[in-house]
């Protein structure tokens, strides 16, 4: 129902900001009815305002877990699979994300999710950028790091 659709979990928000802030960037990779799409960018504009990239399936016709949804992120980023972590709510969506190559956190709780990204960060596979803005991105090329945040169905 449109109610579970656009249920707006603030510390996620909290969450990606305190993540760009330590020079993490930000992708917002959503299963999303074409008829959605937009009050999607009305009632999450804060989360998409975060993010250094969107997509929103309903607008591209793929759904997760498809491996071309992923791959679309990739291109829109302009990183590869290793450089990715992906949260989400659904085990097989997660599932479609390691397919690629993505490691992946099951979004089962903030507290969860948050604690696991943090180990996943902590072995420094996945690094923050080393400067900000667009400049500082374009001379690191593929050292600049995504993660990836799906907004969770409210659980």
């Amino acid at each position: 129902d449109t109610a579970s659709w656009l249920y707006r979990n603030e510390r996620t928000r909290d969450w990606m900001a305190n993540l760009k802030a330590r020079g993490y960037r930000i992708g917002i990779l959503t299963n999303m009815a074409p008829g959605f799409a937009d009050l999607f960018r009305k009632n999450f504009a804060d989360f998409i305002a975060t993010a250094d990239a969107v997509v929103i399936s309903g607008e591209e016709r793929l759904y997760k877990p498809q491996r071309e949804i992923y791959e679309l992120l990739e291109r829109r980023i302009g990183l590869k699979g290793e450089e990715l972590v992906f949260v989400d709510d659904s085990p097989a969506n997660c599932a479609g994300a390691e397919a690629v190559g993505w490691q992946a956190v099951r979004f089962a709780g903030n507290d969860a999710a948050a604690a696991e990204l943090e180990r996943i960060l902590a072995e420094g596979v996945v690094q923050p950028a080393r400067g900000h803005g667009e400049e500082a991105r374009a001379a690191q090329g593929p050292a600049c790091r995504l993660t990836v945040l799906a907004p969770d169905d409210g659980k």
